[in-house]
Parts: structure tokens; sequence; C-alpha cells
């Protein structure tokens, strides 16, 4: 039987945001998802041609409203692409 933990897990994990970057005329795929089965995470990997060239995983706050979080793993999406795009 599931829980209210599980379930505010499984909501959790369907927060996901996906873009397209270039980087010094390459076409870079950034998804950003929360990921993790006991403790989550956020996941962000980077694709270029469909070649993953870079993944990395942080700590996802462990408290908050689904809306909280949801925007702050939003704005850490938004601030991998701000960094990319520092590089063009």
């Amino acid at each position: 039987m599931k829980g209210p933990d599980t379930d505010r897990a499984d909501a959790l994990r369907r927060i996901g945001f996906n873009s397209s970057v270039s980087v010094e005329g390459q076409e870079l795929h950034v998804q950003t998802e929360v990921a993790g089965s006991q403790s989550l995470r956020i996941r962000s990997i980077i694709f270029r041609g469909g070649t993953l060239i870079e993944a990395a995983v942080e700590p996802l706050p462990t408290t908050g409203e689904f809306e909280a979080i949801e925007r702050f793993v939003r704005d850490h999406h938004q601030q991998l692409l701000s960094a990319l795009k520092a590089k063009a």
C-alpha cells in the first residue's frame, strides 16, 4: 500500500524540463528532472547529437510545497542554461 510519502515522491518525479541551446555552434539538449528511488535528487543531463556529454546530480529540498519544489527545479534548469549560454 502506498503512503503519503510515496504519493508525494511519485508526484515530484513527474517534474522535468527540457530545452535546447546552441553553444559554440553546437546544438545541446538539456534535461533536468527529479529522480531517485530512496532519496530524491535533481538530475541534469546534457546531450549533443543524442550522445550524453555531461550529467550532474544535486540535492533536492526535502520540505516545501509541490509548487515551491517545482520552481526550485525550474530555476536550477534555467541556471544551467544560462551557464551554457555564457560559454557561447
